[in-house]
């Protein structure tokens, strides 16, 4: 009966120490080229991200990349394709999905 009530309480302690540990929840951001406006005049571009006004990624793309940026956090993202174009949204629990798709009429897609 000991070893039952302290296997009982066993499973208690961790599932409330675990239940403490989930993690925080985040977004997802992809990042695609299909190719660059004709008067733009590098091979590629770099794309930063940033939450709060703080960078939190940073990746260089070319025509053809594709890029998905997973456990971004959630809050105010603002997406800069430096030279290029920018956007800005909320990354939230009920959107937690943002997409920059740039393409060749030298245009930039902000999705979500």
């Amino acid at each position: 009966m000991q070893r039952l009530l302290a296997a009982g309480t066993l499973a208690v302690i961790t599932g409330l120490a675990l239940a403490g540990c989930a993690a925080d929840p985040t977004g997802t951001v992809t990042l695609q080229v299909s190719e660059f406006a004709d008067d733009y005049d590098s091979d590629s571009v770099e794309v930063a991200l940033s939450i709060g006004g703080e960078e939190f990624a940073s990746v260089e793309l070319r025509e053809g990349d594709g890029r998905a940026i997973e456990d971004v956090p959630l809050g105010w993202l603002k997406i800069d394709a430096l030279d290029y174009c920018s956007g800005e949204a909320e990354l939230s629990a009920t959107s937690p999905t943002m997409g920059l798709l740039i393409s060749g009429d030298g245009s930039c897609a902000f999705t979500d």
